[in-house]
């Protein structure tokens, strides 16, 4: 029995090693095509990816020339509205003097301003300093003179200190 049960599997198993055999050779010649194919049509294919690369980047170039050609037209047309007549270019050229005289004479000013208060307190800032340096000198002299006072003191001190000890020794 298992030895017909082996004889049966190793049978089925025959059969399926030649019908893979057989599909194998269906598959290498399949491939083979496939192969034969692909040299053909490779030259084409790599030929349609270049003229893809190629036509993206002249897309991309006609975009690029196509924003600057309305950029051109709306400053060809500002300027076309601009000098529609001499006399307003004149009137225009004109307002533009007047503010930027305008604005000149108010920073002039302002500049002169500044600087008069600038050099105000330089001048302030220079007595702040001498007065410091003033107050300085005098607070060391009244320090000194405190010092000499005190040394004088305790002197003082120091001299009724042997007085009054002087007469309690003699007392002994």
């Amino acid at each position: 029995r298992a030895a017909t049960a082996l004889r049966a599997q190793l049978l089925q198993a025959q059969k399926d090693l030649a019908a893979i055999t057989a599909k194998k050779a269906t598959a290498d010649e399949d491939t083979a095509v496939a192969r034969k194919l692909a040299d053909k049509y490779q030259p084409m294919i790599i030929k349609a990816e270049k003229d893809k690369r190629d036509s993206d980047f002249h897309f991309q170039s006609f975009a690029h020339l196509t924003h600057q050609a309305d950029e051109l037209q709306n400053r060809a047309d500002a300027l076309l509205a601009r000098a529609d007549t001499t006399d307003g270019l004149i009137q225009s050229t004109q307002g533009n003097l007047k503010t930027k005289r305008k604005e000149f004479e108010h920073y002039k000013n302002r500049a002169q301003t500044e600087m008069a208060i600038s050099l105000q307190a330089e001048d302030k800032e220079a007595a702040l300093r001498k007065e410091a340096r003033e107050a300085r000198q005098r607070a060391a002299g009244l320090a000194d003179e405190a010092r000499r006072l005190r040394a004088l003191a305790q002197k003082g001190v120091n001299n009724v200190m042997e007085a009054t000890e002087e007469p309690a020794n003699a007392g002994e």
